[in-house]
């Protein structure tokens, strides 16, 4: 899939960020970072731990500031606090632990707790709550006390909560990462049906084979943009990548392993489905050459 060529929503322009620590050298997480997240894009961040994907993400809503460099969204940058409320209704974030952003005890009230505070009219503060519920699946759970919802089910209202607000771009850092196969599954899934409405996903992620479902992936390296472009393009570059100790999807890896049994074996598939794909079309013509 292309990326979008719609115009840009976040920009970010010679981005430095250094964490100041009391009684510790300054850790200089981001070291001059220009990188456009244009609007309707689904754009995946990897690298290794201490990249600084986080401190990206937190960025790209003013949850941090630059040391150094600019953040601006569609006309507001990040530097002006009387623009802080703006960035963070057009920029919606969802953490890895969905229980540091539940607030209130009842799902429905966690949803409405966000726009309530914007003054929104009670009536369309109804229809918000009821859009996102519907949205992420959760509206007969709309009753129910936040504490009693399983891990995968808190994620999904922390991505409710943040639709309420009707962001136009929601950023996800490591949102999966503590999630069961089955509810990491239904997560992306929904991920995939916002970005399918023109929401802009960015996702910042260990997975590799989340990476690769995204139109672009960004890869950091000790603070810096290493390489970035489709996956079919970043992923083939299999030595950077374990120069940056990043792995490939596995259906990559998979894939590698049958070529070593039938030569020219296509070693570009991104998706378990693609790899599924093949391997039956490659069967399918060795039964033919049988009969």
């Amino acid at each position: 899939m292309s990326v979008r060529t719609s115009r840009p929503l976040i920009r970010i322009s010679g981005l430095h960020y250094t964490y100041q620590e009391d009684d510790q050298r300054p850790i200089h997480a981001l070291n001059g970072i220009d990188l456009v997240i244009h609007e309707g894009e689904y754009v995946a961040i990897i690298g290794a731990n201490g990249s600084g994907k986080s401190t990206l993400l937190k960025h790209f809503n003013a949850l941090l500031l630059p040391t150094q460099g600019d953040v601006v969204v569609l006309k507001w940058n990040s530097r002006d606090p009387e623009v802080l409320r703006n960035i963070r209704s057009t920029v919606g974030m969802v953490f890895q632990s969905p229980d540091t952003q539940i607030i209130a005890t009842v799902v429905e009230e966690d949803v409405a707790f966000g726009p309530e505070n914007l003054g929104i009219p009670e009536e369309e503060l109804g229809e918000r709550v009821e859009q996102a519920l519907e949205l992420v699946g959760l509206k007969h759970l709309r009753k129910r006390p936040s504490h009693m919802l399983s891990e995968g089910q808190k994620q999904l209202l922390a991505i409710a909560s943040a639709l309420s607000m009707k962001p136009r771009c929601l950023a996800f850092d490591e949102s999966t990462a503590m999630l069961d196969p089955g509810a990491r599954r239904r997560f992306i899934d929904t991920m995939s049906r916002l970005h399918q409405q023109g929401i802009a996903i960015v996702t910042a992620t260990h997975n590799m084979d989340e990476a690769a479902l995204a139109q672009r992936v960004v890869v950091l390296s000790e603070g810096i943009v290493a390489v970035h472009g489709p996956p079919s393009e970043v992923f083939t570059q299999k030595k950077l990548l374990t120069d940056l100790k990043l792995e490939v999807p596995t259906s990559m890896r998979l894939a590698e392993r049958i070529g070593t049994y039938i030569p020219g074996f296509p070693q570009d598939l991104l998706t378990v489905p693609e790899l599924v794909n093949t391997v039956d079309s490659y069967l399918g013509q060795r039964r033919s050459s049988l009969i």
